[in-house]
């Protein structure tokens, strides 16, 4: 159980913040998108599958995020497709504050499986 005003965690069987009096949550409170600090990009992907995972990945951690272009016709079930001349510049980005960019990256390439050339997954 979380306190979605300061994020306190507690035990099950506690029902409301002794420091804030309010009803406790049963997930962590996401921070909020600061309004006055600038976003980065961290991660891009066209695969429509890999996406709910990443987002999953950084709301666990309590990192605000946002997300360009997942509703954009550049993302695919499974990873770009290969015919597509550049598909670099095609999927969703993934934005944090820039305060938290190297936190961001450190968590999302500790989940995600990394594959050497030649290698199999």
């Amino acid at each position: 159980m979380f306190c979605p005003e300061c994020g306190a965690e507690y035990r099950e069987g506690f029902a409301e913040c002794a420091d804030c009096s309010v009803p406790l949550t049963a997930e962590m409170p996401a921070r909020a998108m600061p309004d006055d600090e600038p976003t980065v990009g961290v991660f891009r992907t066209a695969d429509a599958t890999l996406l709910p995972v990443l987002k999953s990945v950084l709301t666990a951690a309590g990192i605000p995020f946002s997300v360009q272009g997942d509703e954009s016709s550049g993302l695919f079930p499974f990873g770009p497709a290969q015919i597509m001349p550049d598909s670099n510049r095609m999927g969703a980005v993934i934005r944090v504050p820039k305060s938290v960019a190297e936190e961001a990256k450190a968590l999302l390439e500790s989940e995600l499986p990394i594959v050497e050339d030649g290698e199999e997954e």
